[in-house]
């Protein structure tokens, strides 16, 4: 069993920006796939839905191909390049989703900045089922607890 001061010089050995960091980079996969769950059901960051198509036969045709998002409404998904070209890029208060797709300069002037972002209720979910718990793994491992 460790000493107190074992136990406080492994805790000074630990980095937590860069756990974080790493954290965080772990779980890119499932950032982008909370992102793109919330695109195919329709949802902007504040909650609200992402567009209607004004088009009733392409509404029906969209529809056909994903019902998650419910009728007439935007999806932002057709052949799936933006999905796919999704990854995810930080700072150090802030984590963006971006996309390598050629439409997503159009697609963010079109829809605004809130295709980028996750509802609340998805954040939580990302800390609470995805990087909070790779954080404590990473603790763990590097406490050697």
């Amino acid at each position: 069993m460790a000493t107190l001061l074992q136990v406080r010089d492994i805790w000074q050995m630990i980095d937590p920006v860069l756990l974080r960091d790493q954290s965080i980079q772990e779980c890119e996969p499932d950032i982008v796939d909370i992102s793109n769950d919330q695109m195919l059901h329709g949802f902007l960051g504040d909650g609200s839905k992402i567009g209607q198509y004004r088009d009733p036969k392409y509404a029906a045709f969209k529809y056909a191909e994903n019902s998650l998002a419910g009728f007439g409404n935007v999806d932002l998904h057709l052949e799936g390049g933006f999905y796919e070209g999704k990854y995810i890029k930080q700072d150090d208060s802030t984590i963006s989703i971006e996309s390598t797709d050629d439409k997503a300069t159009a697609l963010t002037s079109k829809y605004g900045l809130g295709i980028w972002e996750l509802t609340p209720d998805n954040k939580g979910t990302l800390a609470r089922q995805f990087i909070l718990p790779t954080i404590n793994e990473k603790l763990r491992q590097q406490a050697r607890l």
